[in-house]
């Protein structure tokens, strides 16, 4: 089955793998996206449920938060599944690479095919 996502939950979820193994404060969503603190909180708790995310609580600044970290997710790509690959199929290919306003970890649809594979 395939996991569903909203486009605030792409876009927490990109923040967060994208702040690497330190993760990011759950209070310091609202500032760096624009929304409400219980829109974040909720977010959170849907991409934790997920299996995708790491709530960890923190004291910062004598207040309680979490700390969202990335899970590190090997996914095991099964034979023949590489041809459902978005990349083939892309109008970019020939722009996209890592470090490039296109690039493999920018992309959604490879970001949710790669989820895809792991249901």
């Amino acid at each position: 089955m395939r996991m569903q996502f909203s486009e605030i939950e792409k876009r927490v979820y990109t923040l967060i793998v994208k702040s690497g193994s330190k993760g990011v404060l759950q209070r310091e969503l609202t500032t760096l996206l624009g929304i409400d603190s219980r829109k974040g909180s909720r977010v959170a708790k849907s991409l934790e449920k997920k299996g995708l995310i790491i709530r960890k609580p923190v004291l910062y600044k004598g207040r309680w938060t979490y700390q969202l970290i990335a899970k590190k997710k090997v996914v095991a790509i099964p034979k023949g599944a590489i041809y459902d690959c978005p990349c083939f199929l892309c109008k970019f290919i020939d722009k996209c690479a890592p470090g490039l306003e296109r690039s493999p970890t920018k992309c959604n649809m490879l970001t949710e095919w790669l989820l895809s594979l792991d249901d």
